[in-house]
């Protein structure tokens, strides 16, 4: 078997920055890790990915940074939502003008987010359908279902 890189033993103080800003951000894993490599330590995703399957705490502070995000991601989706800034231009005559251009990309930011935070946190943010049915005695039988792809998506 040919030599590969390197393991990069577990590092506590980049797990930490690593979750701090996965749970405070929309930013992916990957570039987080660029932006932490900027001030001298360079960790690949695939070093995180080793770490998640060596080290149970750094999983679960993980899993709880990812599940943060989704929340950050629903409070971001109000930001976009409600700026409308950028929706409307003016000709040089001073005529106003929709930006459809703005509002599809808004749209596309939100969805993206929405989507995102659903496989994140599925529980809080997952597509739900709740349907009342009658049982044979008359009673009310209560049923949730959540419906997911083969894929996990």
């Amino acid at each position: 078997m040919g030599a590969g890189r390197p393991s990069i033993p577990f590092n506590q103080e980049i797990a930490d920055d690593l979750c701090e800003q996965l749970s405070t951000s929309n930013k992916a894993t990957s570039t987080i890790l660029a932006e932490i490599g900027k001030t001298g330590d360079t960790v690949g995703v695939t070093t995180i990915y080793k770490w998640l399957r060596d080290n149970e705490q750094f999983a679960k502070d993980y899993a709880r940074a990812k599940e943060e995000q989704a929340d950050f991601l629903a409070e971001e989706m109000l930001e976009i939502a409600d700026d409308d800034s950028l929706d409307v231009g003016f000709t040089d005559e001073g005529k106003p003008f929709v930006k459809g251009e703005n509002i599809q990309r808004a749209r596309l930011r939100i969805d993206t987010r929405k989507w995102i935070a659903s496989k994140l946190k599925p529980k809080k943010y997952g597509d739900k359908i709740e349907q009342t049915l009658q049982g044979p005695c008359g009673e009310a039988l209560n049923l949730t279902v959540s419906f997911v792809k083969p894929d996990g998506s």
